[in-house]
């Protein structure tokens, strides 16, 4: 488990808020993969986000929020307007699922 805290909340477009996520003492963070997510754990929530932004910023991790007010995110936007708070990335980012390319036979 690995903590990050809230470094920056900027709106993106109407519903949609981007949060940057830093270390606390300035170490970089893991590298990932397009596809990769984290789970991010603050009092008694936990949710899953992907990762977005660029790669090669190593110290900072990007996710973009959907602010539905009576959706399941709705506890973690209110949390992250509000005050600069500390979470938790569970572990590493990582691809939740694999998408595969399936084979077309053409006769």
């Amino acid at each position: 488990m690995r903590r990050v805290v809230v470094a920056e909340v900027k709106r993106e477009a109407e519903a949609v808020i981007r949060v940057g996520l830093v270390d606390p003492h300035g170490r970089e963070l893991p590298d990932w993969t397009p596809g990769s997510h984290i789970e991010l754990v603050s009092g008694e929530w936990r949710r899953y986000y992907s990762l977005c932004g660029t790669r090669d910023d190593r110290d900072r991790l990007s996710i973009a929020i959907l602010r539905e007010p009576e959706g399941a995110a709705a506890r973690c936007t209110s949390t992250t307007r509000s005050s600069r708070g500390i979470y938790c990335i569970s572990q590493a980012p990582r691809t939740i699922s694999t998408w595969t390319r399936r084979q077309r036979v053409i006769p």
